[in-house]
């Protein structure tokens, strides 16, 4: 990206004095000009406290260049400089595109500090809400998103692949040994059969038998896995989780 920086001169005093011209050597009504300097970009714009000064004859109108100035001509120069340092509104300012600029790159900052905030509290504390809700014990009324074991048919009826198959199922009821009874309440997705050996494991009334697991994250800040183990094929039913209860529990009411 190029930057075009722009320096101006603007005068803004005046002085009448009688000095040596160093061009006819003789006593001449000389005026000093003093201008306040200015150094401009899109963003800012910098107008130097001290300011600079150019000789001009009031005769010629001629300007006279610095490297021909007299002694006397530079003494006058200073004192005159000196009294008017610093010039008018000398300092640094920054343009509207300047104030737009830094108005944008404070708000990205904030932008950027309110994600960490967010990331680093509030959904800390909603991820562990929610790890504490989907790893209670289950009861009666909780339903599950799980894996089922299916396999996928095709329009001719043959096969075309096998996985796990994401599922709301509903804790009925309990066994004496305390494994809890499950019903799928939710229709398998187009094409999907559950898979033969786990498929026998449904009772008449569509429900099967499983244990409710869970295992610690494989590491720091990793979420908890919780599944279920089917008693009959013995099958490792995943709950969906990451994060959120909406998509791994809906708890009873």
């Amino acid at each position: 990206m190029f930057t075009t920086v722009t320096t101006t001169y603007h005068p803004f005093i005046s002085f009448e004095v009688n000095l040596t011209s160093p061009f006819t050597g003789q006593l001449e009504t000389l005026e000093l000009i003093l201008y306040s300097q200015c150094v401009e970009t899109w963003m800012a714009r910098n107008t130097r406290k001290k300011p600079t000064g150019v000789y001009r004859s009031t005769a010629t109108g001629e300007d006279i260049p610095a490297a021909y100035w007299t002694d006397e001509m530079e003494r006058f120069y200073k004192e005159r400089a000196a009294a008017c340092t610093p010039v008018p509104n000398a300092g640094y300012r920054f343009t509207l595109g300047g104030k737009i600029m830094i108005g944008l790159s404070i708000a990205f900052v904030l932008f950027v500090i309110g994600g960490l905030v967010k990331v680093m509290t509030f959904d800390r504390w909603a991820k562990a809400a929610a790890t504490e809700e989907v790893t209670k014990a289950p009861i009666s009324g909780d339903e599950y998103c799980i894996g089922l074991p299916v396999k996928v048919y095709g329009d001719d009826g043959n096969p075309v692949a096998a996985g796990d198959s994401y599922t709301w199922c509903r804790v009925v009821g309990s066994e004496p040994d305390g494994a809890l009874r499950l019903k799928i309440t939710e229709s398998l997705k187009k094409g999907e059969e559950l898979e033969a050996d786990f498929a026998k494991e449904l009772s008449e009334d569509g429900t099967f038998v499983a244990d409710f697991h869970i295992e610690a994250g494989t590491s720091k800040g990793s979420y908890p896995k919780i599944y279920f183990q089917s008693r009959g094929a013995n099958k490792r039913l995943s709950v969906f989780f990451f994060g959120t209860v909406d998509r791994a529990k809906r708890p009873a009411n």
